[in-house]
């Protein structure tokens, strides 16, 4: 299954935390099952480490039971930069994982 979400900025002004806006930028998670965990990475994000510890595999694992998925993670959103990119990847990894 695959699912995606946008990059968010929630620093907006007055509104501090309770204002926030969707970006034009998105993660894409795939799971699919497979023998046993594999983490693919693409884009913004790549050079993480593509092992069990990478944060979609976790989600991932922890919604579907089970660690015998491949995962794929395509993203825009660039990292540590103050634009949601682990919230949009958890939420995107859920939902691809819980299909």
């Amino acid at each position: 299954m695959r699912a995606r979400a946008p990059a968010s900025s929630a620093n907006l002004g007055p509104g501090f935390d309770v204002l926030a806006l969707a970006l034009a930028r998105y993660v894409e998670v795939e799971v699919t099952p497979a023998p046993a965990l594999v983490v693919r990475t693409e884009g913004e994000g790549a050079s993480l480490p593509q092992d069990a510890e990478h944060l979609a595999a976790r989600v991932a694992i922890a919604v579907a039971g089970h660690d015998r998925l491949a995962v794929t993670v395509r993203s825009e959103i660039p990292v540590a930069r103050g634009l949601g990119s682990s919230a949009a990847l958890a939420a995107a990894a859920a939902a691809a994982a819980g299909s």
